[in-house]
Protein backbone atom coordinates (compact mmCIF):
# COMPACT_ATOMS: atom_id res chain seq x y z
CA UNK A 1 0.00 0.00 0.00
CA UNK A 2 1.32 3.44 -0.78
CA UNK A 3 1.11 6.87 1.30
CA UNK A 4 -1.61 8.93 -0.19
CA UNK A 5 -0.77 12.27 -0.01
CA UNK A 6 -3.44 15.36 -0.72
CA UNK A 7 -2.70 18.66 -1.82
CA UNK A 8 -5.57 20.40 -2.03
CA UNK A 9 -5.90 23.14 -4.91
CA UNK A 10 -8.77 25.28 -3.39
CA UNK A 11 -8.21 28.79 -4.33
CA UNK A 12 -8.66 30.22 -0.56
CA UNK A 13 -5.60 27.41 0.37
CA UNK A 14 -3.89 28.69 -2.02
CA UNK A 15 -3.97 32.05 -1.20
CA UNK A 16 -3.41 31.31 2.11
CA UNK A 17 -0.25 29.08 1.45
CA UNK A 18 1.17 32.02 -0.54
CA UNK A 19 0.31 34.62 2.32
CA UNK A 20 2.43 32.34 4.61
CA UNK A 21 5.33 32.24 2.46
CA UNK A 22 5.35 36.11 2.20
CA UNK A 23 8.08 38.35 3.60
CA UNK A 24 6.21 41.61 2.10
CA UNK A 25 2.89 41.46 5.23
CA UNK A 26 3.30 41.75 8.53
CA UNK A 27 4.06 38.61 11.03
CA UNK A 28 0.38 38.84 13.07
CA UNK A 29 -1.42 38.28 9.05
CA UNK A 30 1.58 35.52 8.68
CA UNK A 31 0.28 33.84 11.66
CA UNK A 32 -3.82 34.43 11.26
CA UNK A 33 -3.10 32.96 7.32
CA UNK A 34 -1.49 29.95 9.37
CA UNK A 35 -4.56 29.43 10.92
CA UNK A 36 -7.39 30.22 8.31
CA UNK A 37 -5.16 27.83 6.48
CA UNK A 38 -5.32 24.90 9.45
CA UNK A 39 -9.35 25.34 9.21
CA UNK A 40 -9.16 24.57 5.35
CA UNK A 41 -6.97 21.70 5.52
CA UNK A 42 -8.94 20.09 8.89
CA UNK A 43 -12.43 20.70 6.54
CA UNK A 44 -10.57 18.95 3.25
CA UNK A 45 -9.75 16.14 5.92
CA UNK A 46 -12.57 15.78 8.05
CA UNK A 47 -15.35 16.13 5.24
CA UNK A 48 -16.12 12.65 4.66
CA UNK A 49 -16.13 12.12 8.49
CA UNK A 50 -18.56 14.56 9.55
CA UNK A 51 -22.20 13.31 9.78
CA UNK A 52 -25.43 15.24 9.98
CA UNK A 53 -28.77 14.57 12.84
CA UNK A 54 -31.89 15.74 13.08
CA UNK A 55 -33.18 17.72 15.45
CA UNK A 56 -36.19 19.52 16.13
CA UNK A 57 -36.21 23.52 15.89
CA UNK A 58 -37.97 26.84 16.19
CA UNK A 59 -37.08 28.23 12.19
CA UNK A 60 -38.62 30.88 10.11
CA UNK A 61 -41.21 28.50 9.18
CA UNK A 62 -42.39 27.31 12.66
CA UNK A 63 -41.57 24.35 14.00
CA UNK A 64 -39.67 21.84 11.91
CA UNK A 65 -36.87 18.82 11.77
CA UNK A 66 -33.75 20.03 10.46
CA UNK A 67 -29.95 18.42 10.20
CA UNK A 68 -26.93 19.74 11.76
CA UNK A 69 -23.73 17.98 11.71
CA UNK A 70 -23.52 15.68 14.57
CA UNK A 71 -21.15 16.54 17.26
CA UNK A 72 -21.12 12.99 19.01
CA UNK A 73 -18.78 12.24 16.47
CA UNK A 74 -15.68 10.47 18.46
CA UNK A 75 -12.50 12.18 17.18
CA UNK A 76 -9.50 13.02 18.88
CA UNK A 77 -7.33 15.51 17.80
CA UNK A 78 -3.69 15.85 18.19
CA UNK A 79 -1.41 18.92 18.50
CA UNK A 80 1.79 18.65 18.38
CA UNK A 81 3.46 21.08 21.13
CA UNK A 82 4.90 23.53 20.24
CA UNK A 83 4.58 23.43 16.57
CA UNK A 84 0.60 22.36 16.30
CA UNK A 85 -0.87 24.41 18.87
CA UNK A 86 -2.25 27.47 16.41
CA UNK A 87 -3.83 24.29 14.49
CA UNK A 88 -6.03 23.59 17.17
CA UNK A 89 -7.91 26.75 17.30
CA UNK A 90 -9.04 25.94 13.63
CA UNK A 91 -10.21 22.30 13.75
CA UNK A 92 -12.07 23.29 17.05
CA UNK A 93 -13.76 26.16 14.99
CA UNK A 94 -14.62 23.72 12.38
CA UNK A 95 -16.29 20.82 14.90
CA UNK A 96 -16.60 22.22 18.33
CA UNK A 97 -17.54 18.35 19.27
CA UNK A 98 -13.19 17.62 18.57
CA UNK A 99 -11.59 16.06 21.74
CA UNK A 100 -7.65 17.27 21.75
CA UNK A 101 -4.78 15.97 23.03
CA UNK A 102 -1.71 18.07 23.54
CA UNK A 103 1.45 15.81 22.80
CA UNK A 104 4.92 17.04 24.02
CA UNK A 105 7.96 15.51 23.41
CA UNK A 106 11.18 14.88 24.92
CA UNK A 107 14.85 14.56 23.60
CA UNK A 108 15.99 15.43 20.02
CA UNK A 109 16.33 14.18 16.43
CA UNK A 110 16.96 10.28 16.80
CA UNK A 111 16.36 10.43 20.62
CA UNK A 112 13.08 12.06 20.28
CA UNK A 113 10.29 10.55 22.23
CA UNK A 114 6.22 11.26 23.61
CA UNK A 115 7.13 12.38 27.26
CA UNK A 116 6.54 10.13 29.80
CA UNK A 117 3.67 11.92 31.62
CA UNK A 118 1.42 12.24 27.88
CA UNK A 119 2.55 8.15 27.25
CA UNK A 120 0.89 7.61 31.25
CA UNK A 121 -2.40 10.12 29.65
CA UNK A 122 -2.30 8.01 26.33
CA UNK A 123 -4.37 5.14 27.54
CA UNK A 124 -7.62 4.36 26.42
CA UNK A 125 -8.39 5.22 22.94
CA UNK A 126 -10.76 2.73 21.62
CA UNK A 127 -13.56 5.30 23.04
CA UNK A 128 -12.10 6.93 19.57
CA UNK A 129 -13.24 6.17 16.51
CA UNK A 130 -11.15 8.69 14.13
CA UNK A 131 -7.88 10.63 14.57
CA UNK A 132 -6.40 13.77 13.62
CA UNK A 133 -2.72 14.75 13.93
CA UNK A 134 -1.76 18.03 13.23
CA UNK A 135 1.37 20.04 12.84
CA UNK A 136 2.38 22.68 11.44
CA UNK A 137 6.11 23.23 9.37
CA UNK A 138 7.29 19.68 9.24
CA UNK A 139 10.63 19.49 8.82
CA UNK A 140 12.21 16.64 10.56
CA UNK A 141 10.25 12.99 10.82
CA UNK A 142 11.51 12.36 14.45
CA UNK A 143 8.28 13.46 16.25
CA UNK A 144 5.57 12.23 13.53
CA UNK A 145 7.23 9.18 13.88
CA UNK A 146 7.45 8.69 17.80
CA UNK A 147 4.07 9.76 18.30
CA UNK A 148 2.90 6.62 15.14
CA UNK A 149 4.99 4.35 17.14
CA UNK A 150 2.74 5.17 20.38
CA UNK A 151 -0.10 4.68 18.60
CA UNK A 152 0.53 1.11 16.65
CA UNK A 153 1.39 0.39 20.75
CA UNK A 154 -1.60 1.24 21.44
CA UNK A 155 -3.53 -0.50 19.08
CA UNK A 156 -4.71 2.26 16.80
CA UNK A 157 -5.72 1.39 13.12
CA UNK A 158 -3.43 3.61 11.02
CA UNK A 159 -6.55 3.88 8.58
CA UNK A 160 -8.61 5.32 11.18
CA UNK A 161 -5.74 8.29 11.42
CA UNK A 162 -5.41 11.83 9.14
CA UNK A 163 -2.37 13.35 9.46
CA UNK A 164 -2.27 17.24 8.54
CA UNK A 165 0.72 19.40 7.48
CA UNK A 166 0.66 23.29 7.05
CA UNK A 167 4.18 22.76 4.96
CA UNK A 168 6.16 19.53 4.91
CA UNK A 169 9.72 18.35 2.78
CA UNK A 170 9.62 15.46 0.66
CA UNK A 171 12.02 13.60 2.84
CA UNK A 172 9.51 13.70 5.92
CA UNK A 173 6.79 12.17 3.94
CA UNK A 174 9.63 9.69 2.61
CA UNK A 175 10.35 8.79 6.19
CA UNK A 176 6.58 8.00 6.41
CA UNK A 177 5.86 6.39 3.70
CA UNK A 178 8.38 3.67 4.71
CA UNK A 179 7.14 2.55 8.21
CA UNK A 180 3.89 3.80 7.63
CA UNK A 181 2.70 3.23 3.79
CA UNK A 182 -1.25 2.98 4.35
CA UNK A 183 -1.14 6.84 5.83
CA UNK A 184 -3.28 9.46 4.36
CA UNK A 185 -1.53 12.79 4.93
CA UNK A 186 -2.78 16.30 3.96
CA UNK A 187 -0.57 19.37 2.92
CA UNK A 188 -0.99 22.73 1.66
CA UNK A 189 2.59 22.37 0.21
CA UNK A 190 5.29 19.93 -0.31
CA UNK A 191 8.98 21.51 0.26
CA UNK A 192 12.13 19.84 -1.54
CA UNK A 193 14.43 22.03 0.56
CA UNK A 194 18.04 21.29 0.06
CA UNK A 195 19.90 24.85 0.87
CA UNK A 196 20.52 25.57 4.16
CA UNK A 197 19.48 28.96 3.80
CA UNK A 198 16.02 28.45 2.65
CA UNK A 199 16.04 25.79 5.76
CA UNK A 200 16.88 28.37 8.20
CA UNK A 201 14.12 30.77 6.74
CA UNK A 202 11.35 27.52 7.08
CA UNK A 203 12.93 27.34 10.63
CA UNK A 204 12.19 31.17 11.35
CA UNK A 205 9.06 30.60 10.13
CA UNK A 206 8.08 28.18 12.44
CA UNK A 207 9.38 30.01 15.40
CA UNK A 208 7.12 32.86 14.91
CA UNK A 209 3.93 30.63 14.61
CA UNK A 210 5.18 29.31 18.13
CA UNK A 211 5.19 32.62 19.64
Amino acid sequence: MQLKIYVPKHPLIEHLTNLMQSVDIPPALVKNSAIELAYWLCYEAMRNWLTLTPIESNSLDGQTTTELINTEENILALPLIKSGLLMSESVHKLFAGVNLFYVSFKGEKSSCDVTDEDKQSFTDLSSYSKFLILDSIVLSSNKILALLSLMMAKNVDLSSVRIIFLFCTSDVLQDIGKLYPNLTIYTSCVKDISEVSNLNSYQMLLKHLQT
